[in-house]
């Protein structure tokens, strides 16, 4: 199901590309004549004052930096083979290269992610022996409340991977004006803010990517290695509502690992995630006092 999705995502973000991208680089054009022209004026300024240590950043991010990003910018087809393609290339790379430790290598990490959750699923219900025709009402709750769990955390992580397929497409899209504005001192902060959002957005599929693999390999080990009655079923019941509180923190840890990075402090990647990390504990605990009185009703 997600493949298709996938594809059909790709097929309509390859055709409006090229057109949003000229919409935004129409929008630019004007303005960049009159705009170097005045910077010209200012680094000649700074010249005959003598700020002889500025004038020469100036120059250089001028007649080297400048020039490199104006050629980028106005050549679609530079931008995409030069820019767009190695970032979404290497987030391609990293995806299908983790999907494979579960799964064939080289697969489409789409497929993979249908491929994982069809063997989870299966799993599960060939490790309790769960029949549809001759089943009892608290294995059928329980296996019930398995299966939904599973199914919301194939959503979750399917919607990251999407998240991650479409957004950092659509950010590159208006790489024009951006790009454009590094080439200024006072205007690079901007280029730099769009290059981190779309880096975090990037690695909502690398992190969903190591998540799934994640589930696939504890779920399975759980399946395989527990009792087949009440108890077996609801500590699978358990690890599937913690790996769904877990999932929530994907968003989390991509703008904690951006930030981190950014700011050179590895405190403050734990400090986005300990804000979610709160609220995911309430919804854990609820999840365990809801499957505790479940036990006690029907073990009176």
């Amino acid at each position: 199901m997600i493949e298709k999705l996938a594809a059909l995502f790709q097929d309509s973000l390859s055709i409006i590309s090229n057109a949003v991208y000229m919409v935004f680089l129409d929008t630019l054009t004007p303005f960049l004549v009159p705009v170097i022209n005045l910077y010209l004026v200012i680094v000649g300024i700074r010249i005959i004052t003598g700020e002889v240590e500025t004038s020469q950043k100036s120059l250089i991010r001028l007649f080297l930096l400048f020039p490199i990003l104006m050629v980028l910018v106005m050549d679609y087809n530079l931008y995409v083979n030069y820019f767009v393609n190695p970032l979404l290339t290497i987030r391609e790379y990293i995806m299908v290269g983790i999907s494979s430790i579960g799964n064939e290598s080289g697969v489409n990490t789409f497929k993979s992610l249908d491929s994982i959750f069809k063997s989870i699923i299966n799993t599960v219900e060939d490790g309790f022996e769960f029949s549809w025709t001759d089943w009892n009402i608290l294995d059928l709750v329980l296996v019930v409340g398995v299966l939904l769990l599973l199914g919301t955390l194939y959503i979750a992580i399917a919607v990251f991977y999407m998240i991650s397929l479409v957004l950092p497409s659509l950010f590159l899209m208006a790489g024009a004006i951006p790009l454009a504005m590094y080439g200024f001192e006072r205007t690079k902060s901007i280029a730099e803010n769009w290059f981190r959002m779309t880096m975090t957005y990037l690695l909502f599929g690398v992190l969903a990517s190591i998540m799934t693999i994640f589930i696939h390999h504890i779920l399975k080990i759980a399946a395989a290695q527990i009792s087949k009655d009440f108890d077996g079923m609801f500590f699978v019941l358990l690890a599937s509502s913690l790996l769904t509180v877990l999932v929530r923190y994907i968003p989390e840890m991509a703008s904690g690992i951006m930030s981190s990075m950014a700011s050179g402090d590895s405190g403050s990647m734990s400090s986005h995630i300990g804000a979610s990390g709160r609220a995911g504990s309430k919804s854990a605990g609820a999840m365990a006092k809801g499957a505790k009185e479940l036990h006690a009703k029907f073990y009176k």
